[in-house]
């Protein structure tokens, strides 16, 4: 469903796929949607008519994340064995949108990839996995520029700072980790186990504040090179998604409630 943010008119309503939406994306020039399914498809929307453009791809195992790179030319998807039939791989596959045509797969989970994310400038590509891994690829060639460890349980969400330094993900083992995506170092935890599953990241452009969505609620952390503080929303929430400015965010939990909220 697409709604207006701040009327909560619904918009459209895109219903086509037959088994759970597990992840969504828009193009960088807000044009297009992408929505990647447990029914092993992922479909292309036109965003202003809400109207399906394309079976994007199908016959693929469970789709639980995708990510638009920033020149809009191509599109990545995490993979794992589907829930029922246990079958299929884990593995992040590349797609070229003009064509549709899979570019390049990148393999060496033991996982499933549930969130994947392209650098700002699109030389890297991060994919979160079950193993509690997360690797960085050159997507271009293939080739596996880092392995991060350091996580002991399953890695649902990453997140990567718009000035392409930082990548920060988040865990079922109830933490927050900040990296430098250059070198691949742990530069510092921002939740240290603490906590219960955290679902989902999202970050602020100007990189200062991250949010945080899992069974203890929604964690506002604000960000700073010498201090680190929190806020903490009691609201049920596992997906988060924040604006561009940083003053809105919205949260969406299983029992279908999407909330949105300001910063004042």
């Amino acid at each position: 469903m697409g709604w207006k943010l701040f009327t909560g008119e619904l918009l459209h309503t895109l219903s086509d796929h037959s088994d759970s939406v597990a992840s969504v994306a828009f193009s960088k020039d807000g044009q297009l949607l992408a929505s990647g399914s447990g029914d092993g498809t992922i479909k292309l929307w036109d965003l202003e008519r809400g109207e399906l453009l394309d079976l994007f791809a199908e016959n693929l195992d469970s789709v639980h994340s995708i990510d638009f790179s920033p020149d809009g030319e191509t599109l990545a998807c995490g993979t794992s064995k589907n829930l029922w039939t246990r079958h299929g791989d884990y593995t992040i596959k590349l797609w070229r949108i003009s064509d549709r045509k899979l570019l390049r797969t990148f393999s060496g989970y033991s996982g499933g990839v549930y969130s994947v994310a392209f650098s700002p400038d699109g030389q890297l590509l991060a994919g979160g996995s079950g193993d509690s891994t997360i690797q960085i690829w050159n997507p271009h060639t293939g080739e596996l520029i880092h392995r991060l460890t350091g996580h002991s349980e399953v890695i649902e969400s990453i997140t990567i700072s718009s000035d392409g330094q930082t990548l920060i993900s988040s865990s079922y083992d109830g933490t927050i980790k900040r990296w430098n995506l250059k070198t691949g170092e742990l530069l510092g935890v921002i939740a240290g186990g603490s906590y219960d599953e955290i679902q989902d990241i999202a970050i602020s452009s100007d990189g200062q504040t991250l949010i945080s969505a899992g069974y203890d609620g929604i964690n506002l952390w604000y960000l700073s090179p010498k201090s680190l503080h929190r806020f903490n929303i009691d609201a049920d929430a596992h997906h988060i998604a924040i604006s561009s400015d940083g003053q809105t965010f919205v949260s969406g939990n299983y029992n279908g409630v999407i909330k949105i909220w300001r910063r004042d």
